[in-house]
């Protein structure tokens, strides 16, 4: 039921299909083949793409957008090896250019490995740029982060969980109700 092509339908990852009527998730962006995107789903990539090592003397940006006003990019990084800081790094920007604020500041080896970064509350375009630059030597496989968006509303940054128990007899003293708020739950 509903059928037509699977595949990438975001004209600007890498790996677009044209004829791909539904889509997949599997839109790739490549930091070196676009400096702008907008999107709130595939996987950001290094040049080398998801199977591949980056290259030598890189020095590349991009900025990711959401795709709807109010939403906020983030990036889940499942996979992050660079070489030491020192020689390769990334830094990620708290909206449309180098002059938002910074995030993360000039990291490699596996600094970002299973970290997610969020585009903050503040930055009202709710994007990220990203830059990357390696040195001539040392290429490593880089890494591979899944790109979405959230909302950040009027509660947003805590949990409220509600426990209750009731008596096991009428008149007994052995009711109990806990409320336990956590706040700074993700993204913060």
């Amino acid at each position: 039921e509903g059928g037509g092509q699977l595949g990438c339908t975001n004209s600007e990852a890498t790996n677009y299909n044209a004829e791909a009527i539904q889509d997949d998730g599997s839109c790739e962006f490549n930091i070196a083949l676009s400096t702008q995107v907008t999107t709130c789903g595939g996987i950001f990539v290094d040049s080398g793409g998801s199977l591949a090592d980056y290259g030598s003397n890189e020095n590349q940006q991009i900025t990711i957008f959401p795709e709807n006003f109010g939403e906020y990019v983030f990036l889940d990084f499942s996979e992050f090896e660079l070489e030491s800081s020192i020689w390769d790094n990334m830094t990620i920007f708290d909206g449309e250019d180098t002059n938002a604020p910074v995030l993360i500041n000039g990291v490699g080896l596996s600094e970002l490995l299973n970290q997610t970064v969020y585009a903050s509350p503040t930055n009202e375009s709710g994007s990220l740029t990203i830059t990357f630059s390696s040195d001539g030597s040392g290429n490593y496989p880089g890494w591979v982060a899944d790109i979405g968006c959230t909302t950040y509303g009027p509660c947003f940054g805590f949990d409220v969980d509600v426990v209750t128990t009731y008596e096991t007899e009428e008149g007994s003293s052995d009711a109990t109700a806990t409320v336990e708020i956590t706040l700074g739950n993700e993204p913060f």
